[in-house]
């Protein structure tokens, strides 16, 4: 009986057609066999990208990856982007010697630990021990191990590298500091959230995270309620403070990147007396004097003031910059 594996068609679509995403990089995400994820494209009439062309692996790569490199059959599968039994296929009909099976000992409560306690995925935990998906699923099995709710299962889902661009780092550090939750969910996950009650912030928040990781957004009473989780690569996220690191204020191209991100968060524009007001306000009280100094080196006119104090229904004192355009 095939694999019956339970993946919202609008993930696949995602995954699979806009992303062009293989099966097999699919397949390891929500840890499965590829064949599952193939029959769950076909349930879901999702056409499949040359569903029968034929996979060529020459007999000198493959004996040179086993046999001289020692990779194991999962860790081919991986390097070449083939299922798991297309190599032990390619193996037997290449005649290849194969070596003794390896037995990878993992105790019943390193594997809880691993997987509840450390939020490691299935393929995580696969990695770590050099095993396939199936293997560690098989020990699941075998060991009685339940598998999380579906919510948080959603860990499974790919996760990818910040790209590394500096201008892009100083934006989203600037918008996370304006606008974002950020905490660490695991040794592995940073975990982002946001609200907001307008569509364009919703869609600005998609495009700045969804091509890092799967998002999730719950509508409720007008307000969205946004989520992503993201790897390690965005550990820079994590810290909030009141001030703008000097790397950023001491480079123009830096610093207006941070503080274009912090203004699409905290930022508004509007009409006084008809002339148009750009405003800048939040807590962040050291934050916005360090910008709207560095804003008059550009010869840019405004006033850094109190907006409202520290009340009953305000725990700090609120600042506002304001700048005629």
């Amino acid at each position: 009986m095939s694999q019956k594996i339970d993946v919202p068609i609008a993930i696949l679509e995602k995954l699979y057609v806009k992303e062009k995403r293989s099966s097999y990089e699919i397949a390891k995400a929500f840890a499965c066999n590829p064949s599952a994820i193939q029959q769950k494209l076909k349930e879901c009439n999702i056409e499949l990208r040359h569903p029968k062309t034929k996979i060529n692996i020459s007999r000198i790569l493959l004996e040179g990856l086993y046999s001289k490199e020692g990779l194991s059959t999962y860790k081919i599968a991986e390097k070449l982007g083939v299922g798991r039994t297309t190599v032990q296929n390619k193996l037997v009909e290449f005649n290849i010697c194969r070596r003794q099976l390896k037995r990878v000992p993992i105790s019943k409560e390193k594997l809880k630990h691993l997987y509840y306690d450390e939020k490691l995925c299935i393929s995580e935990i696969a990695d770590l021990h050099g095993l396939s998906t199936s293997t560690v699923l098989q020990k699941f099995k075998n060991n009685n191990i339940g598998l999380r709710s579906r919510s948080e299962r959603q860990e499974v889902y790919s996760k990818y590298n910040f790209s590394g661009n500096l201008e892009e780092k100083d934006y989203l550090i600037g918008f996370r500091l304006g606008d974002l939750n950020c905490k660490r969910a695991s040794l592995k996950i940073i975990k982002i959230k946001s609200n907001t009650t307008k569509q364009a912030q919703l869609k600005l928040m998609r495009s700045l995270f969804e091509k890092y990781g799967h998002s999730w957004v719950k509508e409720y009473s007008g307000k969205f309620n946004f989520e992503c989780a993201l790897n390690n690569t965005f550990d820079f996220l994590v810290p909030k403070q009141d001030k703008i690191e000097d790397w950023i204020t001491q480079n123009d191209d830096y610093f207006m990147a941070f503080f274009g991100g912090y203004v699409d968060a905290e930022g508004t524009i509007k009409i006084y007396n008809k002339k148009a007001r750009f405003r800048v306000g939040s807590y962040d009280k050291n934050l916005l004097k360090q910008a709207f100094e560095k804003l008059q080196t550009f010869g840019i006119r405004g006033s850094y003031r109190i907006d409202s104090y520290k009340n009953e229904h305000q725990n700090n004192n609120f600042w506002r910059s304001a700048y005629l355009i």
